[in-house]
């Protein structure tokens, strides 16, 4: 079984990942868990349910991603008042 990632090793992934486009607003709990990113561009936050999906580069912004099925009622109006 692999070891956890701690919050800098799994922050140097993001930023692998993406470079300086999302933040990590919240404590990483482990991949399974949810966790906060915050998106520079469109300066959102968000919840990504998939701590390990996000990191992989499966999860995007949802405010910003045309086919991010997961989206809430702040997305929805953010994307209708755009």
């Amino acid at each position: 079984m692999s070891r956890r990632l701690s919050q800098e090793e799994f922050e140097a992934e993001v930023y692998k990942m993406y470079g300086d486009e999302y933040v990590v607003k919240s404590k990483y709990l482990g991949c399974k868990a949810p966790i906060e990113i915050f998106h520079k561009e469109c300066e959102n936050i968000f919840t990504c349910n998939n701590a390990n999906s996000f990191r992989l580069g499966k999860s995007k912004c949802p405010y910003c991603t045309p086919w991010s099925n997961a989206i809430n009622d702040d997305v929805f109006k953010y994307r209708v008042n755009k």
